[in-house]
């Protein structure tokens, strides 16, 4: 069983994502791409789009459980933070590093490798909950996670301003408005618009983050990189699995919220570091290594989730 699934993980998930970044890297290699143009297209345009496409569409699942989902995923968010700023300040970091190295564990791929994972895994029920886990790492990003890669480069007041800017969180409150509001479906000119743009985000990131990868130097982050792995994908989910025995959470809740805090760093938290010039070639590296790993590591756990949780 735990082969089947780690089979199914790397060819349905791992394996096209590492395509689309492989394409991305050949392509830079031949015409010298401009990665910040790549960037700033995802975060203005196909970001909010999938934000507002996958937040405002009903899922099978109950907004208790939504909610439940998004409360777990705030606390972790708060201890994981904690976690990854005294692991910095520990290991000598600059002060833009530790803020870079800090989203690196603090932000996780909740979408195009959570998603699928939780479909295979958990059926439809389970993809339900962890849009509850999306919602909190979509608002985390376009706000905590933008503040902190614009504040290695820049003062308090312009980092905030940097937040206002960025379309997501508003694409985020529109989308629960819409959600709660009942209005969908939406006019199907608007609707079709909309899924479209969302549907080319994931593809156009990665395919961002090979070009990042084509201009890195991996050997000069290595010792970050391994540190912010170690974190991310073996650290995090022991404290999910310490949160769930405290408050008590059992069943497919459980189960689903435990496997997601084993995901890898999100493919955003390069795209924000190269917007705002903060330690872009980290921030790529721990996404693409932590992507690699994630294929035994996340199986792993979500293997011991499965089984603790009779799933």
């Amino acid at each position: 069983m735990i082969l089947d699934t780690l089979s199914s993980i790397a060819l349905s998930v791992i394996a096209p994502i590492f395509v689309v970044i492989a394409l991305g890297f050949a392509l830079d290699r031949v015409f010298r791409l401009d990665f910040a143009t790549l960037t700033k297209v995802n975060l203005f345009a196909f970001v909010p789009a999938l934000i507002f496409d996958v937040v405002s569409r009903p899922h099978q699942t109950s907004l208790s459980d939504l909610f439940a989902a998004a409360g777990f995923s705030a606390v972790m968010a708060v201890i994981l933070f904690a976690v990854a700023t005294a692991a910095g300040r520990l290991l000598g970091y600059r002060p833009s590093l530790r803020r870079a190295f800090a989203n690196s564990v603090l932000l996780y791929n909740s979408g195009n490798f959570g998603l699928p994972v939780a479909r295979l895994a958990f059926g439809e029920a389970g993809l339900g909950i962890q849009v509850g886990v999306i919602l909190v790492q979509s608002i985390l990003i376009n706000t905590a996670g933008v503040f902190q890669a614009a504040r290695g480069t820049r003062g308090v007041r312009a980092a905030l301003a940097a937040v206002a800017r960025m379309p997501a969180p508003y694409a985020i409150a529109l989308g629960l408005a819409v959600r709660i509001a009942g209005l969908r479906p939406l006019p199907a000119a608007i609707d079709v618009s909309i899924h479209t743009l969302g549907e080319a985000m994931v593809p156009f990131a990665l395919f961002t983050l090979g070009v990042g990868l084509s201009k890195t130097d991996v050997r000069k982050v290595a010792g970050p990189v391994f540190a912010s792995n170690t974190i991310r994908l073996v650290v995090a989910p022991a404290i999910a699995f310490g949160i769930l025995a405290a408050i008590g959470t059992t069943g497919l809740l459980a189960a689903v919220l435990a496997s997601s805090a084993a995901y890898p760093t999100a493919v955003n938290t390069a795209l924000i570091a190269s917007e705002f010039d903060n330690e872009p070639d980290f921030s790529a590296a721990a996404v693409f290594f932590s992507t690699l790993l994630s294929a035994a590591t996340a199986t792993v756990v979500l293997a011991i989730a499965k089984a603790a949780y009779g799933v």
